[in-house]
């Protein structure tokens, strides 16, 4: 997942079932699936396509791709929110387990936990660590415990559970807050190739042109 910017704004949504190693694209976006299970599905979502129903929009905002395994329902969602938080984006990936009432549970309920804590976004934007921390951490607790409460209750998928990480993310700011055991990624952008023209310093030009008496085809 990735988010280049705090607006979000509009997605499309594709859902492709996989078998084997395939590549499927659709629009500018590509999608490469590994190995070969009965029961696998990607779905992704398209930024930028050239649909008129996305025309306004400006530039790659975010995007997701899942997997499911041999498992009957997909236990994982995501969860991406630009409303409520003063400026900040909200993004949410839960991981569960032994099904999906605990997810789906997260996924309705932490975002509106983390906002009443977080004051719709001022502590935010008043960057005191630890008053973040502390609120971020009464979130967690308290939608811990009615988590509990309605597993009890309800008896569905009582040994169900997830990992919930969560990220807010403003113009000059990245907060992250995590329980369980998956990882947050800051990737860089790195240059793969270099051009070649008929000026420029590359070397293996510079050795061709000598070679060739100042003339390159």
């Amino acid at each position: 997942m990735a988010l280049l910017s705090p607006q979000i704004e509009r997605f499309m949504l594709t859902n492709l079932p996989c078998g084997g190693l395939s590549i499927k694209s659709n629009n500018r976006c590509g999608y490469i699936v590994p190995a070969a299970r009965s029961q696998q599905q990607c779905s992704a979502i398209a930024i930028d396509a050239p649909s008129s129903s996305l025309a306004e929009v400006a530039g790659i905002r975010w995007g997701c791709a899942s997997l499911q395994g041999p498992r009957e329902e997909m236990e994982d969602d995501v969860v991406i929110r630009s409303d409520g938080l003063d400026g900040f984006s909200f993004a949410a990936v839960f991981d569960g387990h032994a099904g999906f009432s605990t997810v789906k549970f997260l996924r309705d309920e932490l975002y509106k936990e983390c906002v009443a804590a977080l004051q719709g976004g001022l502590l935010l934007n008043g960057k005191d660590f630890n008053a973040i921390r502390n609120a971020l951490l009464g979130a967690f607790q308290s939608v811990d415990l009615k988590l509990l409460n309605r597993l009890e209750m309800t008896g569905e998928d009582k040994e169900s559970g997830s990992t919930a990480t969560v990220m807010f993310i403003g113009n000059d700011m990245l907060v992250i807050s995590h329980i369980g055991d998956s990882s947050v990624v800051h990737i860089s952008v790195l240059v793969l190739l270099s051009s070649w023209r008929c000026c420029g310093p590359h070397s293996r030009f510079l050795h061709l042109l000598h070679e060739n008496n100042g003339f390159f085809n």
